[in-house]
């Protein structure tokens, strides 16, 4: 007979964990920061398909336009809008441990 043995799972609350262990994590902190440049994101990507779908008359908007309006928005504005939060708290948490 074989005996399994249960592996026991400890749950930790996010209230426990330490600053330290939640930078390693990666925890994105969103506020209105955040979520303004990502929208200005998704307008400049819709606008970037929308270009690319006209393009057939224009050869400036189908070919140049479209094609840095969506390296704008995917290249740019989207890693700004994850990463412009992760900076701010890191440079807050250096001041408040330096003094």
């Amino acid at each position: 007979m074989e005996k399994t043995q249960k592996k026991s799972k400890r749950v930790v609350g996010r209230g426990a964990l330490s600053q330290q262990a939640e930078d390693e994590l990666g925890s994105v902190h969103i506020d209105r920061r955040n979520v303004t440049i990502m929208i200005l994101a998704l307008v400049t990507i819709g606008l970037g398909f929308v270009s690319l779908a006209l393009g057939g008359k224009s050869e400036f908007l189908g070919t140049k336009a479209s094609a840095v309006l969506l390296v704008i928005g995917y290249l740019v504005l989207v890693p700004w809008a994850i990463l412009t939060g992760r900076a701010r708290r890191r440079s807050r948490r250096e001041t408040r441990s330096g003094s």
